[in-house]
């Protein structure tokens, strides 16, 4: 491996991880390995409360279109981007290894198939186009593929079903993502790509680690500034989840209203609150997106929780910091219901002044002392209490 700063090494291979947006790196986190699973190299590592990418990373783009997040970014697709937006018809997309000459005419050239994510597919669904995905028949064979081209298939097909389930089933055909098979020989094959595919070398594990210890959240970016010297995500939203959310339901939306169609519920997952709810806060605080918010209103008198249901990852990790059980996450919201962009009100609590400390709390059917107050109290009385039956033990004289 070439001598490099890991900065430079980072700068050049154009790959970049935001470690807030990270599910497997929030606290308590959930069990998310979806970009492990994918690399045809294995050359992500989340163990050890820390991320590394080891050598045999080949930029392909897998681990960027299965993350669920958005936490993973990567150069050379953002042609997929700058498509235009007034011209109906397909995009056929091509893979690098096709050479020039036999790409079809007007296709958008990516690194790998496997990179083109399922946010690509409803963006460019948005601008009324049908994303068409070209396979050449060299996938299974190529070290990029690796016997993965089912997950090309899921990715593809995730955003078909997403599409469909906003429109309530009634999708245009000519809208949806699809993969056509046009095989070439694979004797005209230009080279597999691999980790120098974007001008570099790639970033060994000591290197990598050299990166969070300068302070950079940055695992390979060119453009990205240092946001923070810890590998593990604070109790904060990331911003890039919630843009990668943002951009998906905006995208919906579009295809939904040039279409005529109420965008469903169903396009989004549903947070249930149950009566238990004390609001703590602890939901709102590790949200990943910032889809649970918490709201406090001084003129009625109420604290509660609002959400938006498009910034929803359906992680599971609002339910899982709750220390109550209060609440309940659902991969869709109803199927027979439009959707209504948020944020919308969850829970509401009207607060009780505690009679001791003067803190508002939420009351507990007819108590008058917030939780803290009420448990100093009760500690009091076992403590005092047993002491002061110790103490009328020792004093009652034995009876003859």
């Amino acid at each position: 491996m070439t001598n490099t700063h890991p900065q430079q090494l980072s700068r050049r291979k154009g790959m970049h991880i935001d470690v807030d947006a990270c599910l497997a790196r929030r606290p308590a986190a959930v069990a998310c390995d979806a970009c492990v699973e994918v690399c045809p190299t294995q050359a992500l590592n989340w163990a050890d409360d820390s991320v590394t990418v080891e050598s045999t990373c080949m930029a392909c783009g897998r681990c960027m279109a299965a993350c669920p997040s958005g936490a993973i970014t990567l150069s050379g697709f953002e042609a997929l981007a700058a498509t235009p937006g007034t011209t109906n018809g397909e995009l056929y997309i091509e893979c690098a290894r096709v050479p020039l000459k036999l790409r079809r005419a007007g296709a958008v050239t990516v690194p790998c198939l496997g990179g083109v994510t399922s946010l690509d597919m409803l963006n460019i669904a948005a601008r009324s186009r049908a994303a068409v995905l070209l396979d050449r028949g060299w996938c299974t064979a190529c070290p990029a593929g690796r016997d993965q081209t089912s997950t090309l298939q899921d990715i593809v097909g995730d955003a078909c079903n997403d599409l469909r389930t906003a429109l309530d089933g009634a999708a245009d055909r000519g809208l949806l993502p699809r993969i056509d098979q046009v095989p070439l020989p694979a004797t005209v094959a230009q080279p597999p790509i691999s980790a120098t595919v974007l001008g570099g070398t790639a970033l060994d594990r000591r290197g990598f680690f050299a990166t969070f210890r300068a302070g950079a959240s940055t695992v390979v970016a060119a453009a990205s500034r240092p946001r923070h010297t810890r590998t593990r995500a604070a109790c904060r939203p990331s911003p890039v989840a919630r843009q990668h959310l943002a951009a998906r339901a905006d995208a919906l939306a579009t295809v939904a209203k040039r279409r005529s169609r109420p965008l469903a519920a169903a396009a989004f997952p549903a947070v249930t609150a149950h009566r238990n709810c004390c609001h703590e806060g602890m939901c709102a605080a590790g949200c990943p997106s910032g889809a649970l918010r918490l709201v406090d209103d001084e003129a009625s008198g109420q604290v509660g929780l609002d959400i938006d249901a498009a910034l929803c990852l359906a992680c599971g990790l609002c339910a899982a910091l709750c220390p109550h059980g209060a609440l309940s996450v659902a991969a869709a919201g109803p199927a027979t219901e439009p959707w209504q962009p948020g944020p919308l009100a969850l829970t509401r609590h009207r607060l009780r002044t505690c009679t001791q400390c003067a803190d508002g709390f939420i009351p507990r059917d007819d108590a008058e002392l917030c939780p803290r107050c009420a448990m100093a109290r009760e500690q009091g009385r076992n403590l005092f209490g047993a002491l002061l039956t110790g103490s009328a033990r020792r004093n009652t004289s034995p009876t003859s």
